[in-house]
């Protein structure tokens, strides 16, 4: 077995205490980046549950997107009068049609960057 280098158990120790120091700077956004995101990922999935079921006619009665009893958050509409049995599914799938739409789009934008509108483009592009 060989010792290690000379020099280089120090030079991990400071590179540690630089990545720390650096992360200081960052520590509000740290700490409130899972709750921002939590929040705003649950206010979109949401939000696509009541668009859907606005544009299939539905009436929304409560849109919730903060954390309650026993749910992160909820839409509870009214289908419209001899509603068809398929649009509460549809209402359910809402947030996974607009994620692939988000994935699509950005796809398409590294594919023929000429292609997407740069309104659009900014919504996917980091």
């Amino acid at each position: 077995m060989t010792a290690p280098a000379a020099g280089s158990v120090p030079v991990a120790a400071g590179l540690a205490a630089q990545v720390g120091r650096m992360l200081k700077l960052f520590a509000p956004q740290l700490a409130a980046a899972p709750v921002l995101f939590f929040v705003g990922v649950t206010f979109l999935h949401e939000s696509a549950h009541a668009l859907m079921a606005i544009a299939l006619g539905g009436t929304i009665k409560e849109f919730a997107f903060l954390p309650g009893e026993g749910a992160l958050g909820h839409v509870r509409w009214e289908p419209p009068p001899n509603a068809a049995g398929w649009m509460s599914d549809a209402v359910s799938v809402a947030p996974y049609l607009m994620w692939s739409m988000f994935a699509a789009l950005r796809a398409a934008g590294e594919v023929c960057p000429w292609a997407v509108p740069p309104a659009a483009a900014s919504i996917v592009r980091p």
